[in-house]
């Protein structure tokens, strides 16, 4: 049960820094653009 957590925990970092690298990139194109 805590390896299935531990993995879940992972995966929402992995999403939650994947999200905030795009808004930062589309944020950066917008702002070049």
């Amino acid at each position: 049960m805590s390896e299935k957590g531990a993995d879940r925990a992972g995966l929402l970092q992995a999403i939650a820094w994947l999200i905030l690298s795009i808004s930062v990139l589309v944020g950066v194109i917008g702002f070049f653009y």
